[in-house]
């Protein structure tokens, strides 16, 4: 916030000089043959949400968030309410081949408020 803008008038830059030259081979390589550990070494959950908890609704002047799992989160701020990145399905993906849920979601989605 107390940074000055960085906006050119056209668009914005980083305060912090990036690059977006990728080297494609080196990251199929790493999703390859990469040693790092990609699924918990145990299971994850049961979370559960409770529905009649959100049934209430948040004052004006109040903040409530609730996560989904992955990056679901229902943000309820000043008595409106932001679902961000819903997944519900088994996978994060319009097909089979996105990455798997490690648990189910905490609240079935006919339960999720308006």
């Amino acid at each position: 916030m107390k940074t000055p803008s960085r906006f050119t008038g056209k668009k914005y830059l980083n305060t912090v000089p990036t690059s977006m030259a990728m080297n494609y081979g080196r990251l199929l390589r790493r999703w390859l043959l990469g040693k790092e550990e990609r699924e918990p070494r145990r299971p994850l959950g049961p979370f559960r949400t409770d529905a009649a908890v959100l049934q209430e609704p948040v004052p004006t002047t109040a903040l409530r968030v609730t996560w989904f799992g992955h990056s679901s989160t229902l943000l309820e701020v000043d008595g409106k309410r932001f679902l961000t990145d819903p997944v519900w399905r088994l996978r994060a993906s319009p097909v089979a081949l996105g990455p798997k849920r490690f648990f189910a979601p905490p609240l079935p989605l006919a339960e999720l408020p308006n």
